[in-house]
């Protein structure tokens, strides 16, 4: 770009478009007040929102989503609904890309039957929570997998009067699930489960309250996982 005036000019020689400004060169003694060189075109910005999304409400009284895991076209969302009556059944929901559905999933627990956590992906896919079969209890671990085609019910262990889990992360052979069990002295302390593939068992895991101690949260894998205390 060459600005000149009474035979003496200034030559642009460069623009900056990051500022909107040009780099110039004088051939003369005189100067040029002003120099304007076009700005460069912002960029739209958009301002991100929540939208609420329509899912079915399979019970006529409550329906309680706890956990969701998942992204793009394959998110997993987990509870329980209840009818109006004293009994609780599962609750698991799908998002394809486009809508939400309810996929049939085990209620072992004739009175209570409760999910709390989620995790995975394809054809790999755990849900964890507690069933019991009466308003007085025992409570039990209650662990599911998706295999692709059905969820089903695999065994979990139990310790103390009561047990029960709230999270789970992992996949494959290395999946963790924690929560807690109530010890006979009546106090709370941390559950952690770990399945290897095949089967689920218990890890020792650490309790720093003198009374109540439960796990709920838990994430990573191999031999780096945390897990989520409160007491």
């Amino acid at each position: 770009m060459t600005l000149s005036k009474g035979g003496r000019y200034l030559t642009a020689i460069g623009y900056n478009a990051d500022v909107g400004t040009a780099n110039i060169t004088a051939s003369a003694s005189s100067t040029i007040s002003q120099v304007i060189a076009p700005l460069p075109t912002p960029t739209p910005t958009c301002t991100p929102s929540w939208v609420v999304g329509n899912s079915p409400n399979v019970g006529t009284n409550t329906n309680n989503v706890s956990a969701v895991a998942g992204s793009g076209n394959d998110v997993w969302a987990v509870g329980e609904y209840n009818t109006g009556d004293l009994a609780w059944q599962t609750l698991i929901m799908h998002w394809n890309g486009g809508a939400w559905s309810v996929v049939p999933s085990p209620n072992p627990g004739a009175f209570l039957n409760l999910l709390e956590g989620v995790s995975g992906s394809g054809n790999d896919v755990w849900a964890v929570g507690l069933y019991n079969n009466s308003q007085t209890g025992p409570d039990h671990t209650l662990t599911l997998h998706w295999n692709g085609s059905t969820w089903s019910q695999v065994a979990s262990p139990n310790l103390g009067t009561n047990s029960a889990l709230y999270a789970v992360t992992g996949s494959g052979n290395d999946v963790w699930a924690v929560g807690l069990y109530v010890s006979g002295s009546g106090f709370l302390q941390t559950l952690t489960l770990h399945w290897n593939g095949s089967t689920w068992s218990v890890v020792p895991s650490p309790n720093v309250g003198t009374q109540d101690n439960r796990l709920i949260g838990v994430s990573g894998g191999g031999n780096d996982v945390c897990i989520c205390l409160a007491v």
